[in-house]
């Protein structure tokens, strides 16, 4: 006891004295201080030391080291935990005096001190013999048997999670009087499960650990973690977000194996926590629960069921949330999906059906043949793609967004509200859900567009004309536009006239129905217009243009159904033919067309027959 105050020397201490105070730390730390003293024997004191203790060095090396601090995953031996050591001796040489009797041989201290517990140790979590808050701090420290440490650590989460709600912890019962009591013991709970997982999580990434099986009792308290949402008397809820993280961490670790990632996908709890996280907006949970995500796709044999139960459409929402989610993260998910879609046969097919649903034809077919750069995929997905055939703005992205948010978030609600014993019966699944193959979306961004046949955006082309037409050349094009803007202006009077026809109130249904009505109907008729005037330019001056034909090189022929558009236009009512953008288009198209081949003729005939109005313009 005396040694052990702050005074110590060694070297006023001749070989038999420090003989016998290691065979007295050995006596005193084998009962109390969780193989404390072998460990330090093992380290720092050579085993084969003679009694007479000839080795100085190893023996000053050794006492040296027990009267200072030692931070290890397996050791902990601390001032503190010192401080308790010399008490402990006191109290124990004043029950020796109190008790001693001349008849005693031998004093049993060991059963004196059962149930003593170092202050500094109070806090932490021991899994066999490992203090798991260091181990965490120095996860390259070796674990001998990883297997067994992750199990043992996963039963102390079991055991904790089932008792969390114990009001005293077994361990505090013989704690003596001048040991630091804890005053939180659900806090603490918090705290060492978080430990736990944390523990895990670095074994599996630092250690080479083959495919886990984590049975079910090992599952039901993992996802019980992720989804309890408080725990009572504990007010401060950055613990319970660690914690949650932790476990996911755990989770993110172990479905990187075939086995585990197998059996615990069929649990509906889990499935349904996991997808849950991922599509909330706390983005330190999300990252994790979408990485979850992203490794069980490494597994291809599972990629059938993991479309059934729609973890690919909550994947795809996760990756077009530029908004919210984390771009590295995003990237990763998206490549996961990608990899999937584009090295499994079996399944192409089955995704190809939501990619339908999902996207526009050209852009389901961009993805398609998109086989490498997944990056560069997905910035077009966020950004926008505007291409003569394909059409993609960030305002359709946020419309497939909110689609997804309303069918994954009933997905999800009815996995959760399953019993914690339900399971998938994958062999026998179909469908799990609806949406999975039947989701489609009708976006209003594409209805504000005037596609011609073909899914050609007329909007496009007219900002640039000489783009290369699919399988269509320009007297034909002209000829098909010509037909279509005739439709739409007939179409466009009727709805024009329909407005002056509907006797209900400004601002009634009926009414502004008719007018929403009329105003996309003029919208699409000079589109339309400007549609054919640009290629009608294009056919008569422009011999560069790949859509020419080789007849038309030096035509100043345009189709019959092009004229009689021409001339329908100057037939309209007035108050319609003065709007700017249509009198200028329809005094363009007549400059050209008194330029062509019976062009001037065509005109001047129908105009002698108009009224004064087209007629004077």
């Amino acid at each position: 006891a005396e040694y052990m105050g702050p005074t110590n020397d060694i070297s006023k201490l001749d070989s038999a004295q420090k003989g016998s105070l290691i065979a007295l730390y050995e006596g005193f730390l084998s009962v109390i201080g969780r193989k404390l003293f072998q460990i330090l024997l093992e380290d720092y004191f050579d085993p084969m030391i003679k009694e007479e203790a000839k080795d100085t060095a190893a023996v000053n090396r050794f006492l040296t080291t027990i009267t200072s601090e030692v931070k290890a995953p397996n050791i902990l031996w601390t001032n503190e935990t010192q401080e308790d050591f010399r008490a402990l001796l006191y109290r124990q040489l004043r029950s020796l005096n109190e008790s001693y009797s001349p008849s005693i041989a031998r004093w049993d201290f060991a059963s004196e001190i059962t149930g003593f517990v170092y202050a500094s140790h109070l806090n932490e979590v021991v899994v066999e013999d490992i203090y798991v808050s260091l181990y965490n701090q120095h996860p390259q420290f070796n674990i001998v048997d990883p297997h067994s440490f992750i199990h043992a650590l996963l039963d102390d989460i079991v055991d904790k999670f089932e008792h969390f709600e114990q009001e005293y912890d077994d361990r505090l019962r013989n704690i003596n009087t001048n040991t630091k009591r804890i005053t939180d013991l659900r806090l603490f709970r918090i705290q060492s499960l978080t430990q736990d997982a944390l523990a895990i999580a670095n074994v599996l990434k630092h250690r080479d650990v083959d495919d886990i099986l984590i049975e079910e009792e090992y599952q039901h308290p993992l996802t019980g973690l992720l989804r309890r949402t408080s725990y009572q008397g504990v007010e401060k809820p950055e613990l319970t977000s660690d914690l949650k993280c932790a476990v996911l961490g755990v989770i993110e670790r172990l479905v990187k194996g075939s086995i585990c990632a197998g059996n615990m996908i069929q649990n509906t709890n889990f499935i349904g926590e996991l997808l849950r996280i991922a599509r909330t907006d706390d983005s330190k949970m999300n990252v994790i629960a979408a990485t979850c995500l992203a490794n069980l796709c490494v597994h291809y044999e599972l990629a059938q069921s993991l479309l059934k139960i729609g973890v690919f459409h909550v994947m795809i929402e996760y990756a077009l949330r530029a908004e919210t989610n984390d771009q590295l993260i995003r990237s990763e998910v998206f490549r996961a999906l990608f990899d999937v879609y584009h090295n499994d046969d079996e399944l192409q097919k089955p995704l190809d059906k939501v990619f339908v649903g999902f996207f526009p034809k050209k852009i389901h077919d961009l993805i398609k043949r998109e086989k490498r750069d997944f990056n560069h995929l997905l910035e077009s997905l966020e950004k926008g793609i505007e291409l003569p055939y394909a059409m993609w703005t960030s305002n359709m992205r946020k419309e497939l967004l909110a689609v997804l948010k309303d069918e994954n978030g009933s997905l999800v609600e009815h996995y959760l509200q399953a019993k914690d014993s339900d399971s998938f019966d994958f062999p026998n699944m179909k469908v799990l859900w609806p949406m999975t193959t039947k989701l489609r979306v009708n976006y209003e961004e594409l209805s504000k567009e005037v596609i011609f046949d073909g899914g050609l955006f007329l909007r496009v082309y007219n900002q640039n004309p000489e783009i290369e037409l699919e399988n269509l050349k320009l007297d034909l094009f002209i000829d098909r536009l010509a037909k279509l803007a005739r439709d739409s202006l007939s179409n466009y009077i009727r709805a024009y006239n329909h407005i002056r026809n509907v006797k209900k109130p400004k601002g009634s249904p009926e009414k502004t129905q008719a007018i929403h009505d009329s105003e996309r109907g003029y919208f699409t008729m000079v589109t339309l217009a400007n549609s054919l005037l640009l290629a009608i330019e294009q056919l008569l001056y422009n011999g560069r243009n790949p859509n020419r034909t080789r007849y038309a090189e030096d035509s100043k022929t345009i189709s019959e159904e092009a004229l009689n558009f021409i001339v329908d236009l100057f037939t309209i009512p007035k108050e319609i033919e003065s709007q700017p953008s249509l009198r200028l288009t329809m005094l363009q198209l007549a400059f050209i067309a008194i330029d062509t081949d019976r062009g001037l003729t065509v005109l001047k005939t129908c105009l002698l027959y108009t009224s004064p109005s087209p007629r004077d313009s």
